[in-house]
């Protein structure tokens, strides 16, 4: 990780356990049930979560083997560059009042 105007106070993730998902979304939806055995099941559930407290502003960068489906940035999404050959993902953290800023990235 890199952060050009700041530095990371803390890191937290959390590993998602798809199949039981599956299961609660089964037993409410049947029509679910053959899309969720196919290869398409992974785009409808993160596979993880990264949470970051950062103190700072300024462009941002991780390194993730896949493509993230989203960045949060104090509950406001922002727009992030993924560079596939090298997995690092990018994205500009914006100027605060807040010392802190939360970041919440969904893998």
């Amino acid at each position: 990780m890199f952060n050009s105007g700041g530095a990371i106070i803390s890191l937290e993730y959390q590993l998602h356990d798809n199949n039981d998902r599956h299961m609660e979304f089964e037993e409410k939806r049947m029509d679910i049930l053959d899309f969720a055995n196919s290869e398409g099941a992974t785009a409808l559930f993160p596979v993880a979560t990264v949470h970051m407290k950062v103190h700072g502003s300024g462009e941002f960068g991780v390194y993730s083997s896949i493509k993230p489906r989203g960045c949060l940035v104090d509950s406001r999404k922002i727009n992030i560059l993924y560079n596939a050959r090298s997995g690092l993902v990018t994205f500009a953290l914006p100027e605060s009042e807040k010392q802190i800023q939360d970041v919440v990235i969904e893998i």
